[in-house]
């Protein structure tokens, strides 16, 4: 089989590509695309923790707590012990991390908003059967 004809490569070639133009366009934010989709997720996720978190992005514990971490540090994210659970820590959102989602949103609504201009909403539908599809078999 030819790379070119891999599910796989293209899907891979595809992310690579949009990771590229956002990681660009959130430069000036201090701001990767992962960190900013997990604040994303954060702020409309009240009272998610660390382990649902990695269930959402399907990412390893690991990885999401090394990006907690970073965001920590970035002064984006505070950890609180929950009260129902002190062993449990949920995550929130700083007022910093409020307004760098705010300033860049325009570009990530813009940057989905060509997207989404390119394929018609009948295959943007096909693409999400197949995507999910491949997510569940794989």
């Amino acid at each position: 089989m030819n790379q070119e004809d891999s599910v796989g490569f293209q899907i891979s070639k595809t992310t690579n590509k949009f990771r590229k133009i956002t990681t660009e366009l959130l430069t000036k934010y201090n701001i990767a695309p992962e960190q900013r989709t997990i604040l994303e997720i954060i702020k409309n996720n009240y009272n998610i923790d660390q382990t649902t978190l990695a269930v959402i992005v399907q990412k390893d514990k690991t990885t999401i707590s090394r990006t907690i971490n970073t965001l920590i540090k970035k002064n984006f994210v505070i950890k609180k012990s929950s009260k129902k659970d002190r062993r449990l820590n949920l995550l929130y959102l700083t007022k910093e991390a409020l307004i760098v989602l705010k300033k860049s949103d325009y570009i990530i609504k813009s940057l989905r908003e060509k997207t989404d201009s390119i394929i018609t909403l009948d295959e943007k539908k096909e693409l999400f059967q197949i995507l999910n599809k491949l997510n569940q078999e794989l």
